[in-house]
C-alpha cells in the first residue's frame, strides 16, 4: 500500500472523531442550522478571521442575490510548499419538513491546487479519484474538468449543530493532506 495514501487516510480518519458531539446544549459558539443561504457563510467568514487570520472572499455564484459562497487561497513556503490551494466554502440547505421548516443544512469545503493534470491520463485520473473514494473517509473527491477537487462535507442539523473546532480541523485537516496528495498525484503521473 502507498505510504503516503495511508498517512493521508490516517489524518483524515483520525480528524474524524472530533465531530461527535451528540445529546448536548448548543454553545455561542457553535455553527447553527439557518434558513439562510448567506449567513452561514457569513458566521464562516468570521470565524475564519478570528480563528485563523484567513480572509476570504464572499460572491454571489448565480442569480440568486441572496445566495453566497465564500473563497480564500493558501499559500505555502518551505521545504513540503504546494501550489496554491483554492478553498471553497458554501453551505446549502438539503432538507426541509413538510411544513418547509428547515431540517438539515451542509457545510461543503471544496479544495483545489493549482497543478496541471497530464494530457491523455484521463482514465488514470478517474482511476487515482475512485482509488480514494472507495476508501471510508470524510473526504471525497472528484475530478472535474482540468482540476482534482477534494471536498469535506459537515451537517448541521436542528439537534446537531457543528462546533467551530470541528469545522476548523475539518478545514486544516483537508488543507494538510494536500502535500500528501500532490506527492502521490505526482508519483502516480497524473500531474505534470
Amino acid at each position: 500500500m502507498n505510504l503516503r495514501f495511508l498517512k493521508v487516510v490516517i489524518a483524515l480518519c483520525l480528524s474524524l472523531a472530533l465531530f461527535t458531539k451528540a445529546g448536548f446544549a448548543a454553545d455561542p459558539s457553535d455553527i447553527l442550522l439557518t434558513d439562510s443561504l448567506k449567513e452561514t457563510e457569513l458566521r464562516i467568514a468570521t470565524i475564519l478571521k478570528d480563528k485563523m487570520n484567513v480572509s476570504g472572499t464572499l460572491s454571489i455564484p448565480g442569480a440568486n442575490s441572496e445566495d453566497l459562497v465564500l473563497r480564500f487561497t493558501v499559500n505555502s513556503s518551505g521545504p513540503k510548499a504546494v501550489p496554491p490551494i483554492q478553498v471553497v466554502i458554501d453551505a446549502p440547505i438539503i432538507g426541509r419538513d413538510a411544513q418547509g421548516a428547515v431540517t438539515s443544512q451542509l457545510i461543503g469545503i471544496a479544495s483545489y491546487a493549482d497543478v496541471k493534470l497530464t494530457l491523455d491520463k484521463h482514465l488514470e485520473q478517474l482511476e487515482w479519484v475512485n482509488r480514494f473514494n472507495s476508501r471510508n473517509t470524510p473526504v471525497r473527491f472528484y475530478l472535474t474538468g482540468n482540476k482534482i477537487v477534494v471536498a469535506w462535507h459537515l451537517l448541521i442539523t436542528r439537534k446537531e449543530p457543528v462546533t467551530e473546532d470541528a469545522f476548523i480541523t475539518a478545514l486544516k485537516s483537508l488543507i494538510q493532506s494536500w502535500p500528501n496528495l500532490i506527492d502521490d498525484m505526482k508519483s502516480s503521473g497524473i500531474i505534470e
